[in-house]
């Protein structure tokens, strides 16, 4: 783990490329500038050891809260979403210092930011590839839980190894199941991870929020088909990230999935 303070945080970021983002609620628009939380991290000396499928960050503001993201979802190589620690809004310096800014999110957007930690997770439970994952964590109705009985979705992915149209069920759908969503508001959401873990022990972490079911039109799925066939060697459930610009993401033969305090 390593961490930043205040005044470090506002020092680094005036020294970087200014970069914008737009993100409002409600109708209304607002335009941020600041720095990437990606090139914050790089400059601040926050990744000596960085892990796109392994890392995530936890952001804390001056009245305590504490959300999670995810390093790859940082990453504008991997995901399309800006994350902006902003200086200004509309042209002007924010009164609370720095404010994080998920774009077209609101229940990250974190307002006096005071430190910046960067962690790497552990993997999750191993076992046998079945189709039914164990779901772990502080929930309601932890356990083995499966695609019957859920809505199948698809989605089609561009990620460097061609168009692949793949089917199965969201995440959330399971954790929901588990317990998650009827457990936690979105803000105690927010301070939370989720790891997924192969059978060979290979895992990916998330931020609990990017696995809601308001995060991105396309859900993290785990997916039991490719193109219309079972995954064979690599099932029966695969996770996928359909919005990510790369598979770094991409894990087979999906066993396990647990909710963490990030």
């Amino acid at each position: 783990m390593t961490s930043e303070t205040t005044s470090r945080i506002v020092s680094v970021i005036a020294s970087l490329p200014v970069e914008h983002a737009t993100f409002g609620l409600g109708g209304r628009q607002r335009d941020y500038t600041g720095a990437s939380l990606l090139a914050y991290a790089q400059a601040a000396g926050l990744l000596d050891a960085p892990s796109i499928e392994h890392g995530y960050f936890v952001i804390t503001a001056s009245d305590g809260a504490r959300i999670t993201v995810g390093l790859a979802e940082a990453d504008p190589s991997v995901s399309p979403r800006p994350i902006l620690l902003a200086t200004t809004q509309d042209g002007e310096a924010l009164r609370v210092g720095v404010r994080l800014v998920v774009a077209r999110e609101g229940t990250r957007s974190l307002l006096g930011v005071t430190g910046i930690e960067y962690h790497t997770a552990h993997a999750g439970a191993l076992g046998t590839p079945a189709s039914a994952v164990a779901i772990g964590g502080d929930l309601r109705a932890p356990g083995r839980h499966g695609l019957d009985g859920h809505e199948s979705h698809s989605v089609t992915t561009e990620q460097g190894d061609g168009a692949i149209a793949w089917s199965g069920v969201p995440l959330h759908d399971l954790l929901a199941d588990a317990g998650m969503f009827t457990m936690r508001d979105g803000e105690e959401l927010a301070q939370l991870i989720v790891v997924v873990t192969s059978d060979d022990g290979s895992y990916v972490v998330l931020a609990a929020s990017e696995v809601g079911p308001e995060y991105h039109q396309a859900a993290v799925l785990l997916a039991s088909e490719r193109d219309g066939s079972t995954l064979g060697d690599d099932g029966p459930l695969c996770l996928v990230v359909p919005y990510d610009r790369t598979s770094a993401r991409r894990l087979a033969r999906v066993v396990s999935v647990s909710l963490r305090t990030g």
